[in-house]
C-alpha cells in the first residue's frame, strides 16, 4: 500500500502557500515520486475535513472550498472521496502521497472525528505521517481575527474571546492527533518566519520531507496590517446591507489598497495585553514541549517588539480616509471591469470554438473595452480577424499582444504564422480552424493580493 503525510496547519501558519505550490508543481514532484492529488473544490484538501467531521454542521461552510455538491447527502460525498482516493492510489502506486487541509486542526475537535478520518486514510495508506505547526497563541489569535473580519466580522479585537477555545489548545490538538496516529508518526514543528527554512513555510515544509526542489511562490491569503482590518471592521455594518459579492470586492479592495495609506496607524493590541495572554498560556507550552519539542528550551520566541508599548485608540484624519476610500473605490471598479472583460473574453472562445467568428468579434470587442491592458485579450482579437479574413488587423493586433507580454510564446507562435516566417507553420487558414489559446496572465490586482 501506499504512504501518506497528512498536513493538518493550523490555521493562519501560511497553508494556502503551501497548497497552492504543491498543487502547481506536479512534474517536480512526481521525479521524486511524491503526489499531490486533486480531490475537488481547490488546492487544499478540505474534502477529508468535510467527509471526518461529526456532523453537517460543523463543515456547513465548506461546501464549496470541498467540492461537495448542493444537496449531496454526507454518505455519498463520502463514498465520492472515497473512491477518488482509491483511484489515485492505483493511477500512481509507487507514489508517496500529500494530503494537505488545516481544517483538520479546527474542525475535526473530537477523538470520533479523528479516527473518522484514520479509517478512512488507513484503507489507502500503509502508513500516515501527521505534520503540524504551531504559531504562537497571540499571533494565531491577531490572524484569526483578521480572517474573520475579512469575512464580515464586526466584533473588535479582544484577547479574551479567545481564551479557552478548541482553536488553540495544542496540548489536546496534538493529544488527539497522537492518540489516533501514535506519538512517533506525529511531526510538530512552529510557525516562525525567523525560523523556518528559508523563512518560508514552502521551504520549510520540503526541507522536512525531503522534497525534490520546487519551484518559488509567492505568499497569498496573508492578513492584512491590523489598521487595515480595524477599517474594514468598522466599515462591516454597512457592507452587511449590501449583496455579498459586493461586500466581498469591496473588502477585497480594502485589503490590498488600505495598507500602504494607514502605514503609521499603530497595531491595536498593547504589548502588554499580548505577553498577558501568551504567558495565560504557559502551562500548555511546556506540556507541548515536554511531549513533542524536547530538544527546545522554549517553544515560541518572546518577542513582542511588533505591538505598540501601549493600545492606541484607532483615529484617521479625513484626508487619509479619504484617500483610502477612493483607492478602495477605484479598486472596486478595475475589478468589476476585470470579472466583466473575463467573461466576454470566454464567450469570444466559445464563439470561435463553434464557428461563430462574427459573434466572437462582438464578445472580444467587449472584453478589450473593459480589460484593454490585458494581453490575451488581443491574441484572440488576432485569432477572431484571422477567422474573418483580415489579416492586417489580425497581424496588428497581436503585436499589441506581444507589446504587453512579450514573453509569452503563443503571441509569438500566432505572429509567425501570421506573417509565414516560421517554416513548417500551419498557414493562416488553419489558425483559425485551430486556435492557440493564450496563457492567461493574472491581473496585476490579483498578483498584488
Amino acid at each position: 500500500m501506499a504512504r501518506a503525510v497528512l498536513h493538518i496547519g493550523t490555521e493562519k501558519t501560511g497553508t494556502t502557500t503551501l497548497q497552492k505550490h504543491l498543487l502547481l508543481n506536479d512534474a517536480a514532484l512526481a521525479k521524486g515520486r511524491w503526489r499531490y492529488p486533486y480531490l475537488g473544490g481547490g488546492p487544499a484538501h478540505t474534502a477529508l475535513a468535510v467527509c471526518a467531521a461529526d456532523s453537517d454542521a460543523d463543515v456547513f461552510d465548506l461546501d464549496g472550498l470541498s467540492g461537495r455538491v448542493p444537496g449531496e447527502e454526507r454518505s455519498a460525498f463520502v463514498a465520492r472521496i472515497d473512491a477518488a482516493l482509491s483511484a489515485e492510489v492505483r493511477a500512481h502506486p509507487k507514489a508517496r502521497f500529500l494530503l494537505s487541509t488545516e481544517h483538520a486542526h479546527s474542525r475535526l475537535v473530537s477523538d470520533h472525528a479523528v479516527d473518522r478520518l484514520k479509517t478512512m486514510l488507513k484503507r489507502h495508506f500503509s502508513t500516515v505521517d501527521v505534520i503540524v505547526y504551531l504559531r504562537r497563541w497571540d499571533r494565531a489569535a491577531v490572524a484569526a481575527h483578521a480572517t474573520a473580519v475579512v469575512n464580515g466580522a464586526v466584533e473588535a479585537f479582544d484577547f479574551a474571546d479567545y481564551l479557552g477555545k478548541p482553536y488553540l489548545d495544542y496540548s489536546s490538538l496534538l493529544d488527539r492527533w497522537a492518540r489516533a496516529f501514535g506519538d512517533k508518526r506525529l511531526r510538530v514543528a512552529v510557525f516562525d518566519r525567523a525560523e523556518l527554512k528559508g523563512g518560508s513555510i514552502v521551504d520549510d515544509f520540503v526541507h522536512r520531507l525531503r522534497l525534490p526542489a520546487l519551484a518559488p511562490v509567492g505568499d497569498t491569503n496573508v492578513s492584512p496590517p491590523s489598521a487595515t482590518i480595524e477599517l474594514i471592521r468598522r466599515i462591516n455594518p454597512q457592507l452587511s446591507l449590501q449583496s455579498p459579492r459586493t461586500a466581498a470586492m469591496v473588502r477585497e479592495a480594502l485589503a490590498t489598497d488600505a495598507p500602504r495609506l494607514l502605514t503609521r496607524t499603530p497595531m491595536l493590541p498593547s504589548r502588554t495585553a499580548a505577553r498577558r495572554f501568551v504567558r495565560l498560556h504557559k502551562r500548555q507550552a511546556e506540556i507541548v514541549r515536554q511531549r513533542f519539542l524536547p530538544d527546545r528550551a522554549t517553544v515560541f520566541d518572546d518577542d513582542f517588539g511588533s505591538y505598540p508599548k501601549e493600545e492606541a485608540a484607532f483615529i484617521l484624519s479625513p484626508d487619509v480616509l479619504a484617500a483610502t476610500m477612493a483607492a478602495a473605490l477605484s479598486g472596486v471598479v478595475e475589478r468589476s471591469r476585470m470579472i466583466a472583460g473575463e467573461l466576454h473574453y470566454y464567450r469570444a472562445r466559445m464563439h470561435l470554438d463553434h464557428g461563430r467568428p462574427a459573434l466572437a468579434r462582438d464578445e472580444i470587442d467587449s472584453a478589450l473595452l473593459a480589460a484593454p491592458g490585458d494581453a490575451a485579450h488581443h491574441h484572440v482579437s488576432a485569432l477572431v480577424d484571422i477567422a474573418l479574413g483580415r489579416v492586417d488587423q489580425a497581424k496588428h493586433a497581436i503585436d499589441v499582444a506581444i507589446a504587453i507580454d512579450p514573453d509569452n510564446m503563443a503571441h509569438h507562435a500566432v505572429a509567425a504564422r501570421i506573417i509565414g516566417h516560421a517554416p513548417g507553420l500551419q498557414p493562416v487558414a488553419e489558425v483559425a480552424s485551430k486556435p492557440q489559446w493564450p496563457n492567461k496572465l493574472p491581473s496585476k490586482r490579483s498578483r498584488r493580493s
